[in-house]
């Protein structure tokens, strides 16, 4: 992940002093529509990291929507999240995961 800053103190293009917490967003998660023999599809992948950032999280208001070609999926969350901190923290976790693209 790059985490360069935009003079703003968060990443490129986010100004802090927009950001009232807690704040309810839709997380788009784009990764690989294939899913391994025995590994768990891109949409538990995504809401167990979820899961492990926000806590209480429980998976409503998901939605998913392969690519043209069908080599993609987009995976779209709503979360609250408590703090920035947090949010950085989703984010991290989120392009950690080697089937994830981007997570906007």
């Amino acid at each position: 992940m790059n985490d360069a800053s935009d003079g703003n103190g968060g990443p490129c293009g986010v100004n802090d002093a927009l950001w009232q917490f807690p704040h309810i967003m839709t997380l788009k998660v784009i990764g690989e529509a294939y899913t391994p023999p025995g590994a768990p599809a891109l949409a538990d992948v995504v809401c167990a990291i979820i899961a492990r950032r926000l806590g209480d999280f429980s998976p409503r208001g998901i939605g998913s929507r392969a690519s043209a070609g069908g080599k993609y999926l987009s995976i779209s969350v709503e979360v609250c999240v408590q703090d920035r901190a947090q949010l950085d923290g989703l984010y991290r976790d989120l392009r950690a995961e080697p089937r994830v693209r981007t997570a906007i």
